[in-house]
């Protein structure tokens, strides 16, 4: 099944599931890994009047997590 977070920690490490780096320098900041499944993607979809953000006016789709996706161990 599709995991985002998965997906943001692929981009942050550049790590495979075999647990090869590929490309260090290519790696993402978390922020920029955040913006990558959240405002990115909405815009990527001609959307982001409507989605992508939190903000009046637009629909809202979103999680509670117990940690701080900026703050936390990488391998959280």
């Amino acid at each position: 099944p599709y995991n985002p977070f998965w997906g943001m920690w692929m981009t942050i490490t550049r790590q495979t599931v075999a647990g090869t780096q590929i490309n260090p320098e290519e790696a993402l900041t978390r922020e920029q890994a955040l913006a990558l499944w959240t405002r990115n993607g909405a815009y990527l979809t001609f959307e982001e009047r409507r989605k992508g953000s939190i903000e009046a006016g637009k629909l809202a789709d979103f999680a509670v997590i117990s940690d701080d996706l900026l703050t936390c161990p990488v391998d959280r």
